[in-house]
């Protein structure tokens, strides 16, 4: 039970009846708190004991300056949301809440990440959604730890008790005397309260929710969108985000264009002739294959137009994607105050509360879970449903673990609906129906066309099986026939140019656009309306289709940036666009709206179009983690059979001891 620690005043003439008084009112307050301050319906509530989710949904490794400060007033990161009182902290990300009773945002937050435990910030009690109940910080050693740094935080001190399990108090500072302590009995990351006022974050570096990328209804724009981070690059080792090798020097990460650009001319500038032929080496080999190498592909194979429009599509999906993320949520009078008339600088943009959450260069959710459908057909040989809502769920819970991911970020309220249900797993496509009929069958969010592009790229040869394979994949979590239309037609649209079909002409571009646009006439025809034949959403569709330009769009429109018609003209747009690919995504980008899951159809299109070999070589060395998705490329080629399958090395040798 949860107590208020009150100090009695004595009442000389009855003592005995005050004490009893007492500890009614502590026992009937402790209920009254309980039950108002989650919601309970339950008169009476008891935290429990343990809890399963814990290890998986608390974030590893806290350190102070991670924690709001010490004043319980800390604000809740919703953008339009002043509430400021009793909120909640995600422990998952980091990022604070208001409760049930105010604007309910630490449930909204739940309810589409699945982050389900959160720590009360006023008293540091601790709630988790998963188990709709209290959790004992005394008895739970991931929810002590945190409880231990948000006490130190919130009093300047440890706390006066002790765990069941026992802990150590000694902060890092301190040390252990005799030698270092091991992992499972060290203390939490905690700095001595005398470092804790200098090592917390402000609250104006706290980063705001993790907005639903695939959402009609969003609200949620950050009003710090212009303003540089105070931090430099601090910010993107924020919660949620991906590591870098280094979390006090992030700009040496691997993928970091910058500083490889760095090192490089130093090389060229050492006095060793060693050191000048290898740079000139490096030129040349550059200038060769246009410096766009991946390890497991000969410069044969990346001349190959399949491939090359391929590699086009999955590394212009990852492009578009990442420098969408510089203007999404924003309005269209912020880019234009931030960047003016010239183009916006990738991946050096403004960081802003939502964006600095990811590595500089880094792609979002939009690429990583078309690289979770690339996972599915690498372990099935096909495009398996149930296989990819299972790794979708892992995705969630974990992001990609090898890149330092504490969880999958901007995940969009329509997935989080359907992926939290306790039958996904076993049917997506039953649950996916039932929450979009649920919704009065209006869901119509991009989430599912921002992931589908690599299907386009499976099975090419085979329309039908792309369509197929297109429609099986949307239904996992948007079953609204609009966003199954868009998937398919993106996806034919790119089977096509992958087959070799000419886009050189507008006549070209449009002809494949009519061939993309047949095959959506059937899944657009499959819902009526009042009984009357055809689709009630055909004209509309075709509006988007054939938008004149992306005005038309209006993509920064309140009334619904995250709409799937939406996203699918950006693809369009890409498909018809003059431009170069630096400058089409540009076009996107500050059209702002959903920027990174426009900007990430755009480019898988327009990738597809012009192909790997003609994407900005500044643009993909500056991609953090392109080596880790050379190698996710690579094996999903060879399970397409457009490279030879690896050879097996227990073979190689058991043939040369036999020739032997």
């Amino acid at each position: 039970m949860l107590f208020f620690s009150r100090e009695p005043q004595p009442f000389h003439l009855l003592p005995t009846l005050y004490n009893c008084f007492s500890l009614y009112l502590d026992f009937k307050l402790s209920v009254w708190f309980v039950k108002m301050s989650d919601g309970s319906q339950s008169g009476y509530a008891e935290a429990l004991n343990s809890c399963p989710h814990s290890k998986h949904h608390i974030k590893e490794d806290l350190r102070s300056k991670d924690l709001p400060q010490g004043d319980s007033k800390v604000a809740c990161s919703v953008d339009g949301c002043d509430v400021d009182k009793e909120n909640w902290l995600c422990l998952t990300c980091l990022l604070p809440f208001c409760g049930r009773f105010a604007q309910q945002h630490m449930v909204a937050h739940f309810e589409s990440t699945g982050h389900c435990i959160a720590s009360g910030l006023a008293d540091l009690s601790f709630w988790c959604y998963e188990c709709d109940s209290y959790i004992n910080h005394q008895t739970i050693e991931p929810v002590w730890k945190v409880y231990y740094a948000l006490h130190c935080q919130k009093f300047g001190e440890a706390p006066p008790f002790q765990p069941s399990f026992g802990f150590d108090r000694r902060s890092e500072a301190g040390g252990a005397e005799g030698g270092a302590e091991s992992k499972a009995d060290a203390a939490p990351s905690v700095h001595t309260p005398s470092d804790q006022a200098a090592q917390a974050l402000p609250n104006a570096e706290l980063n705001v929710n993790d907005q639903p990328s695939d959402e009609v209804d969003m609200d949620a724009v950050p009003p710090e969108a212009g303003q540089a981070d105070s931090g430099g690059q601090a910010g993107q080792l924020e919660a949620g985000g991906r590591v870098p090798p280094s979390e006090d020097h992030p700009e040496a990460s691997a993928g970091n264009a910058e500083a490889q650009q760095e090192a490089k001319q130093e090389g060229k500038q050492e006095g060793k002739q060693e050191g000048k032929q290898e740079g000139k080496q490096e030129e040349a080999q550059e200038e060769a294959h246009g410096g766009l190498e991946i390890e497991g592909l000969s410069a044969e194979q990346l001349a190959d137009p399949v491939i090359d429009k391929i590699l086009g599509t999955i590394y212009g999906n990852a492009l578009g994607d990442a420098v969408g993320l510089s203007t999404e949520f924003l309005a269209k009078s912020d880019v234009l105050r931030l960047y003016g008339d010239g183009p916006i600088p990738f991946p050096d943009f403004v960081p802003n509360r939502h964006n600095r959450r990811w590595t500089k260069g880094d792609w979002t959710d939009d690429t990583d879970q078309m690289i979770l459908i690339m996972q599915t057909i690498i372990s099935k040989g096909k495009a398996d449903e149930r296989d990819f809502g299972r790794r979708l769920v892992r995705w969630i819970d974990h992001g990609f673990k090898e890149l330092g991911d504490l969880g999958g970020m901007g995940l969009g309220m329509t997935v989080g609906r359907v992926c939290k249900d306790a039958n996904f797993t076993k049917d997506p496509h039953s649950v996916s129906r039932r929450v979009w009929e649920a919704s009065g069958k209006q869901l119509a969010a991009n989430g599912a066309v921002m992931r589908t592009a690599i299907l386009g790229c499976f099975q090419h040869n085979q329309l039908q099986q792309v369509v197929a394979n297109s429609e099986k994949i949307a239904r996992v979590t948007h079953f609204d026939e609009r966003c199954v239309a868009s998937c398919v037609f993106v996806a034919v649209a790119i089977a096509l140019l992958v087959q070799g079909r000419p886009a050189d002409t507008q006549q070209q571009v449009e002809a494949i656009i009519q061939e993309a646009n047949a095959w959506c006439g059937p899944i657009l025809a499959s819902e009526q309306e009042d009984g009357k034949e055809g689709g009630r959403y055909r004209d509309e569709f075709a509006r988007h289709v054939s938008a004149a330009d992306l005005a038309a769009l209006r993509l920064a429109d309140d009334s619904g940036i995250g709409y799937t018609l939406k996203c699918l003209g950006c693809g369009v747009y890409g498909l018809r666009s003059s431009k170069d690919f630096k400058g089409t995504i540009d076009d996107v980008a500050k059209e702002a709206g959903d920027a990174d899951t426009n900007g990430a159809v755009c480019g898988a299109v327009m990738g597809a179009k012009i192909g790997y070999s003609r994407l900005p070589r500044d643009w993909l060395q500056a991609l953090p983690h392109k080596t880790w998705l050379d190698k996710q490329v690579v094996a999903f080629l060879r399970v397409a059979g457009l490279i030879p399958a690896a050879k097996d090395p227990s073979l190689l040798n058991r043939l040369k001891n036999w020739i032997k």
